[in-house]
């Protein structure tokens, strides 16, 4: 669960009323609720200082999940987040972001946006990755970041 850093606290204490088992497991980004083989993290602040803002509020999509619906932040910002976590030691992130760009209804003028404001450079890596293995990935989306870089 991605919530704004403001309502971290409020999230873990909906969880533990509904009976989950709460952890404040790291006051920079991370706390965690279980209950009956169910983990939820809520996840405050993602790698790059992400977090949770109007506008991935206002691009939220609804999706079905165990029954209820709920709000799923857009496609794009997903492939940033997963592009600025990936490690060498987690490669499930590039691949969950290479999945995601498999997607044919992404706003690529909105992903190019939301890359500048974090991390070009590993948004601009993983099209360059994704290019490579014929993915649908527009020239001019991998032109943009690239001109962006600029010195950098």
């Amino acid at each position: 669960m991605f919530v704004r850093p403001q309502d971290n606290r409020r999230a873990l204490d909906v969880l533990e009323e509904a009976g989950f088992a709460t952890q404040e497991t790291d006051q920079a980004w991370l706390y965690k609720a279980l209950k009956d083989d169910v983990l939820v993290d809520v996840v405050f602040r993602s790698s790059g200082s992400v977090v949770l803002d109007k506008e991935m509020v206002a691009r939220a999509r609804r999706a079905t999940v165990a029954g209820a619906e709920v709000p799923v932040i857009p496609a794009e910002d997903l492939i940033v987040i997963k592009a600025l976590v990936f490690k060498e030691r987690a490669p499930r992130h590039w691949y969950d972001a290479l999945a995601l760009l498999q997607r044919t209804d992404l706003d690529w003028g909105y992903l190019i946006k939301r890359a500048l404001a974090y991390d070009f450079r590993r948004v601009l890596s993983l099209l360059v990755y994704a290019r490579s293995e014929d993915r649908a990935v527009p020239a001019e989306a991998i032109q943009k970041l690239f001109e962006a870089g600029g010195d950098a």
